[in-house]
């Protein structure tokens, strides 16, 4: 069992998603995987598109776009809701690039967390 709020955890995922479908190419693959290890629960979403640029991951989630590209204008923002959802269950939610190319969002939620710190109070 894993103490969630079903509608945060939904847009959470969903934003993510939306973001890889508006931000890669057409026919880019994508992969979520959900484990339970260490009293945490774990979800990894990659896709094998372009990734992210560096400036982007150093500013996250400060940043909202990617600087000089209008195609990519609010890629952050979506992640940076997401990651709010995500803080709400006392977990974290991190960025990356795959070694051989694409990008990865790991999201990390303790299992055990008896309480959500709701963003509404």
């Amino acid at each position: 069992m894993v103490r969630l709020d079903v509608g945060l955890m939904e847009q959470a995922l969903h934003n993510i998603i939306q973001n890889i479908t508006v931000h890669t190419p057409e026919g880019t693959h994508i992969t979520l995987e959900a484990n339970y290890l260490d009293d945490l629960l774990m979800v990894s979403i990659q896709d094998d598109g372009p990734g992210f640029s560096d400036e982007f991951l150093a500013s996250f989630p400060a940043s909202r776009h990617e600087p000089g590209d209008e195609k990519k204008s609010g890629l952050g923002l979506g992640l940076s809701i997401s990651k709010g959802f995500i803080n709400a269950h006392q977990g974290s939610l991190s960025l990356y690039n795959l070694p051989g190319g694409g990008a990865g969002v790991d999201i990390q939620i303790p299992v055990a967390s008896s309480k959500l710190e709701y963003l509404y109070e």
